[in-house]
């Protein structure tokens, strides 16, 4: 027995050594067995010592850290006072840089060990304490939840694009957030569950729409800069791979991680057509959209909305959403969203029939549920944007029929997410 274990490390270790070198395998190993020796015992005594959550424990996580939903919610607490009465813990990777929003009943934990990429042992202290835990994408790395928890996704109930089955495998709630009960059946379906599971009461960052905060009208009046007097347009497309790779589960390849935007090149060719429909166009850059960012350099009458400036303004992406005069997408959850802001969407459909053969949607008939330009070539981008600058929409009833289905709209959303989970102050 002892011969054959040992035979398995040796050969591991070997596979490691070749695929990283010595110096890295080193590191690796001995993380693996600090983990085995230490990390997992403790972990075990944990789930002896917390077999029952706590009544007055809550947990956040989200995957790029003290965002979205979550963030949302969390924020709303606090203002409204929650943190007196529960204690609230954030699973981050550096606690440090959330000093600031150190406060009463909050604290904020590291996700991994800094020299690998195994758990800390208070997250799972964190998480079998914790009666409720509010996540976006996944969270299952809890072999067993303690008694009492509930477990809610508040990040997938929106998306009308299909999750695939590789997610799905991962993904575990025992609720699911969503915007409406339009989105109750077909998301039961898509992640083989009860419909009580889906609970259509609407997401928490809706209330970001209507925050007014002083920080984010500053952040978008730097962007504006001259332009405050034209129309503004927010880009915000489904996320891409970008850089030589292709597109969301699509053939398509993509340099830039946009539709229509294929190269550089294409990028002077659209702040020209922005410059004839007296346009200023506001793109939102994730992390992929760098090198797009970087070498378009400065445009007249586009602006990149970079992931990293939000997060050192503190500004959120849907509290700029509301200053925008129309939104381009595509099949992002924002196209859902920002129907509750009833302002022109424009929709990016390139790639709609390969989209839909190679990943496909949560309804039946798609194009049904984007009131607005459908928009597959630059010449149908720039009428849209002569549309938007003269004033003109066209989709206001097909929009206002549609969000009464896909919505359940509210004046306070995270005040009914609370109260649906017996969270009260």
């Amino acid at each position: 027995m002892f011969k054959r274990k040992a035979l398995k490390l040796y050969r591991k270790a070997n596979r490691i050594e070749q695929e990283y070198g010595s110096a890295v395998a080193d590191k690796i190993l001995f993380a693996r067995i600090w983990y085995k020796i230490y990390i997992q015992q403790k972990i075990k005594v944990m789930f002896k010592l917390h077999k029952k959550s706590k009544a007055n424990h809550i947990l956040f996580e989200t995957e790029t850290d003290f965002s979205g939903n979550p963030r949302a919610l969390y924020d709303y607490m606090i203002a409204e006072g929650y943190n007196h009465k529960y204690k609230i813990t954030w699973i981050v990777n550096d606690p440090n840089e959330f000093r600031q929003y150190k406060a009463h009943n909050v604290r904020f934990i590291r996700r991994y060990h800094p020299k690998n990429r195994f758990r800390e042992a208070n997250c799972y202290k964190a998480a079998l304490k914790a009666r409720y835990v509010f996540f976006a994408k996944s969270f299952n790395f809890l072999e067993t939840k303690s008694a009492g928890q509930i477990c809610v996704n508040m990040q997938l109930g929106g998306d009308w694009k299909l999750t695939s089955e590789k997610e799905r495998e991962l993904i575990q709630f025992d609720y699911c957030l969503a915007p409406g009960k339009a989105f109750v059946k077909p998301k039961a379906k898509e992640f083989s569950c009860p419909a009580k599971k889906i609970l259509p009461i609407g997401e928490a960052r809706y209330r970001q729409f209507y925050s007014g905060r002083s920080e984010a009208e500053a952040f978008y009046q730097k962007l504006c800069g001259s332009h405050t007097n034209l129309k503004t347009v927010f880009w915000m497309p489904l996320y891409r791979k970008a850089v030589l790779q292709t597109w969301y589960r699509t053939g398509i390849a993509s340099m830039t991680g946009l539709p229509l935007i294929h190269s550089i090149m294409d990028v002077p060719k659209l702040d020209e057509i922005c410059q004839r429909a007296g346009i200023h166009l506001l793109i939102y850059c994730n992390l992929d959209m760098e090198t797009l960012r970087k070498e378009a350099g400065d445009s007249s009458h586009i602006s990149f909305v970079a992931e990293d400036a939000l997060r050192e303004a503190d500004v959120q992406v849907y509290e700029l959403l509301p200053k925008a005069d129309a939104l381009l997408s595509d099949y992002a959850s924002v196209a859902i969203d920002y129907l509750l802001l009833d302002r022109p969407i424009g929709y990016v459909l390139e790639d709609f029939e390969e989209f839909e053969r190679a990943n496909g949607f949560l309804f039946p008939d798609p194009l049904t549920y984007m009131p607005g330009a459908h928009i597959r070539q630059m010449e149908d981008l720039e009428q849209f944007f002569l549309q938007i600058a003269k004033g003109e929409d066209e989709f206001k009833e097909q929009r206002a029929a549609l969000r009464a289905k896909t919505h359940n709209e509210t004046d306070d959303y995270c005040k009914r997410i609370l109260d649906q989970f017996g969270i009260l102050k």
